[in-house]
């Protein structure tokens, strides 16, 4: 079975986690990535996007919100994770030592189709095949409204920035008090990363328009003590600056002492659904 569309960055991130996954320096271990990986056919679209660069800043994204979700699960009784638009994520078994009820994870049919036949699913851990745009998804959960946990990495950048809205309204109302962690694409990456999703025919849509440490407000959601936007950025920056050159470091040095920078950058942020104000 193939990928079509937005679906094959599925495979992209893939690779991301299984050569991390080899690396001396690898910042976790991810022996399914390789095994599925190794079951996968490379889509030749994606040579032109896909190098060492990407390799690692998919790498690290994976692992910076495995730490968030560690973080979270440690501090917070959470019934359910979620993870919105999984793709061919392992990320349960790379957090399997931590406590929690369900794991569910939603995409398109043909991304679920796949998970399951390669072996995805079984007690406790669910497979739903539908858009995270079809709020069937929501009716097919169970537990406390206030103790889910949603990941959607990779995702709401893809979709209509208003349906994006329209998602966390619904979630406020059906799950509030309930966290959600998701990356954000600001204005300094979103003309590369925007040609580099037209290869596969899925260009993002929109990106930031206020400044990154007002993106919750923006969406609708709430700040987390410990887990504001800002505060993330900097523990992500300390824990992985160890695997940058000094030509990088010195980059990162310069643009944090850059209003511009700080306002336009990427990043990945934790926010708690509210039901409408």
């Amino acid at each position: 079975m193939s990928l079509s569309g937005v679906s094959k960055t599925a495979i992209l991130t893939l690779r991301a986690r299984a050569e991390e996954h080899a690396r001396s320096d690898a910042v976790f271990s991810d022996p399914l990535a390789v095994t599925w990986l190794g079951r996968t056919e490379w889509p030749s679209e994606l040579d032109a996007w896909y190098g060492p660069d990407s390799q690692m800043s998919l790498a690290l994204r994976a692992d910076d919100i495995d730490q968030i979700t560690r973080r979270y699960l440690e501090a917070t009784t959470v019934h359910t994770v979620v993870e919105l638009g999984c793709g061919l994520s392992t990320r349960r078994q790379r957090l399997e030592d931590l406590t929690w009820k369900q794991w569910v994870d939603v995409d398109l049919p043909e991304v679920v189709a796949l998970r399951e036949q390669w072996g995805a699913g079984g007690e406790r851990h669910q497979q739903l095949g539908c858009s995270v745009l079809d709020r069937s998804w929501m009716d097919a959960l169970e537990g406390p409204a206030d103790q889910f946990l949603f990941i959607a990495e990779g995702l709401f950048y893809y979709l209509p920035r208003a349906d994006v809205q329209a998602l966390l309204a619904d979630m406020g109302r059906r799950f509030t008090g309930s966290s959600i962690i998701f990356d954000v694409v600001g204005p300094l990456d979103f003309a590369k990363l925007r040609d580099n999703t037209a290869l596969v025919g899925a260009p993002v849509q929109w990106k930031l328009e206020t400044g990154f440490d007002a993106v919750l407000e923006d969406l609708g959601l709430d700040v987390k003590d410990d887990f504001e936007p800002e505060a993330l950025a900097k523990t992500a920056l300390d824990r992985y600056w160890h695997r940058f050159d000094q030509k990088t470091k010195g980059m990162i040095f310069l643009a944090l002492n850059s209003e511009l920078f700080r306002a336009g950058r990427s990043g990945t942020v934790l926010g708690q659904l509210r039901a409408a104000r």
